[in-house]
């Protein structure tokens, strides 16, 4: 995700925030990639 480049990470655009939730919330759950994956072999699993 990017919304301004640099200016996003200054108190200026307070867009930063997201990006430190974001992090937080990818140390906490795990990357997209394999949540994504986690669901599709659930969804998988349940169409059998």
């Amino acid at each position: 995700m990017q919304l301004c480049g640099v200016r996003a990470m200054t108190h200026e655009l307070r867009a930063s925030r997201y990006y430190l939730r974001v992090r937080h919330e990818v140390a906490r759950l795990g990357r997209p990639g394999d949540l994504w994956r986690e669901v599709g072999l659930a969804r998988v699993k349940r169409a059998s």
